[in-house]
């Protein structure tokens, strides 16, 4: 079964929109201060930044 990708924003925890930005907050809560090195998505962060959602 494929997730869906967005919930359009009620943050349902489920879509791959949102565990994407529940992983990006998790990373920030976790890491020490200074330079990140994360696996991005090129994908959804394309697609948020047309959204303008971050």
């Amino acid at each position: 079964m494929t997730r869906k990708f967005d919930c359009k924003g009620d943050g349902c925890g489920e879509c791959q929109v949102c565990r994407y930005l529940d992983y990006l907050d998790w990373v920030e809560s976790v890491a020490f201060d200074g330079p990140k090195s994360i696996e991005r998505s090129p994908k959804i962060d394309a697609y948020l930044a047309e959204m303008d959602v971050t």
